[in-house]
């Protein structure tokens, strides 16, 4: 009888721990942690797309990993800044060469009117519509239309706190960027987003985009300052 009763005693222990320790034990049962689902490149990309097309303002810069843009006969661009107000101001500057000649522009865009830097004196003019690279020059177009023309798009995850997507698309949507371009003709691209914002902040374009450019020439444009107060009055002309 006392045989039974400790083996009783015994097996009830047992079952006690077996379930204590299924329940985990005194402390309280864990949260299960919620896996973030990755995003697609579709996803991403019209993510930015709708953020960047909201945009009131915003800086950039284009450079060059290699070779120069020629947006004006006889002017070799190297490297241009700039400040957009959409929809009718924009303000850039730009350094490059004429001929030989190291040059220094500004440019400024209010409505119809547009004025530039004389390169040679530094002096401000009001110039024709048709010999200024801001007739073409729409960055706020041109990204657009560069959010809209991703093709095998390949996305390389979040690095840090950027997005990184690498695609195709063809020379033609970068017109508002650079003017006239070579039809047909696909350049190689690779853009960053914000993780958080979805702004674009980076994107490098390897490939012929207009006529006169070297078949290896590299760009890179920068944009930041997103909706941030920006003033761009017209200069003073000197008679």
């Amino acid at each position: 009888m006392f045989l039974a009763r400790g083996t009783l005693l015994s097996a009830a222990l047992i079952s006690l721990g077996l379930a204590a320790a299924a329940c985990g034990g005194s402390g309280p049962a864990a949260t299960p942690v919620p896996t973030e689902t990755p995003l697609t490149v579709d996803q991403v990309v019209a993510r930015s797309g709708a953020v960047m097309n909201e945009l009131s303002t915003f800086r950039f810069k284009l450079s060059h990993e290699v070779g120069t843009s020629a947006f004006l006969p006889g002017i070799q661009v190297e490297d241009t800044v700039g400040r957009i107000h959409v929809p009718n101001k924009l303000e850039i500057e730009f350094t490059g060469l004429f001929g030989d000649f190291p040059i220094n522009v500004d440019f400024i865009a209010i409505d119809d009117v547009n004025y530039m830097t004389n390169p040679l004196t530094d002096v401000w003019e009001v110039v024709d519509t048709e010999v200024s690279p801001i007739a073409f020059f729409k960055p706020d177009e041109g990204i657009r239309q560069v959010l809209s023309s991703i093709s095998e798009g390949r996305f390389e995850g979040r690095q840090g706190d950027v997005h990184r997507i690498a695609g195709r698309m063809p020379a033609e949507s970068l017109g508002p960027l650079m003017g006239e371009t070579v039809e047909g003709n696909i350049v190689d691209v690779e853009l960053e987003f914000d993780a958080e914002s979805f702004h674009l902040t980076w994107l490098r374009i390897a490939g012929r985009v207009i006529p006169s450019d070297d078949p290896e020439v590299v760009r890179i444009v920068t944009l930041s300052h997103f909706d941030q107060p920006v003033m761009i009055e017209a200069p003073e002309i000197i008679p």
